[in-house]
């Protein structure tokens, strides 16, 4: 038992605290890495594409951006505190009370991490679902340009997620070349369906006659719908993860704070 002090610890329960705060941090911080290589993955083939669409407002591009650089965080986060919680499991008692407050002061940043990504990251495709300014900046400075340029992108796109057109129904209407160069909805098939638009031909887009049944049995379905969803139901399982992760964090903490107890009453 610990003297001289207002608390009285157990030597013993202390010692098999720091083996399993050690343990835990460790396994944490594996957690967290993976975590962030399975948001980096599965988000990254959405961010480029929305961080173009985002140019023309500077502060979706700062937001887009940032959150694109939130799973390198908790990558390299994860990184730290695996190999402190490997370094005081595999020291000895006296030597690993030295990493208590680093752990506690890591595991307490790891935690309001993960809290806050997870929040983020489910509130974030919501906002741009509801912001028409963003869905029109997309439309206009990606969607439209891609389809021209580059028709063979857009089609690896309608096929990625199952969809044809930037909005629903974009498709479905006659693709009739427009009086003007200038964009009108009355003309969306003609702007944004580069597999039934006229503009496009074989020579320069060769899978245009695949992306034309394509985008006639997908004519339904918006590619904007399509992506903000699969952001959507990404947002719900990171919510759902980051949640049990910050749970097991809280509880690291409360441990990690006990042992910080242990080292000030020279156990």
């Amino acid at each position: 038992m610990g003297k001289g002090s207002l608390f009285v610890v157990d030597t013993f329960l202390c010692s098999k605290a720091l083996a399993v705060l050690s343990i835990a941090t460790s396994l944490s911080g594996l957690v967290v890495f993976i975590l962030g290589i399975w948001i980096y993955v599965k988000e990254g083939r959405i961010r480029n594409f929305v961080i173009e669409a985002t140019s023309s407002n500077q502060v979706g591009v700062d937001l887009i951006e940032a959150l694109g650089k939130l799973p390198i965080g908790l990558i390299v986060i994860g990184v730290v505190v695996f190999f402190c919680g490997l370094i005081t499991c595999c020291t000895s008692q006296r030597k690993g009370r030295i990493f208590i407050p680093l752990n506690t002061i890591l595991l307490s940043a790891l935690f309001l991490g993960v809290l806050i990504i997870s929040i983020i990251l489910y509130v974030v495709p919501k906002l741009i679902q509801d912001n028409s300014t963003w869905q029109e900046s997309f439309e206009l400075n990606v969607w439209v340009p891609s389809a021209r340029e580059d028709p063979s992108y857009v089609y690896q796109v309608e096929q990625e997620f199952s969809c044809a057109g930037f909005n629903d129904g974009n498709c479905a209407t006659k693709c009739s070349t427009p009086p003007s160069n200038t964009y009108s909805s009355s003309y969306a098939c003609y702007f944004n369906c580069p597999g039934l638009s006229s503009e496009t031909n074989s020579s320069t887009f060769p899978e245009k006659q695949q992306a034309s049944k394509f985008e006639t049995s997908h004519e339904a379905t918006g590619c904007f719908q399509a992506i903000i969803q699969e952001l959507v139901s990404h947002s719900k399982d990171i919510i759902i993860g980051g949640g049990v992760v910050a749970g097991v964090l809280f509880c690291q903490i409360i441990l990690s704070f006990y042992l910080f107890c242990c080292s000030c009453c020279g156990v």
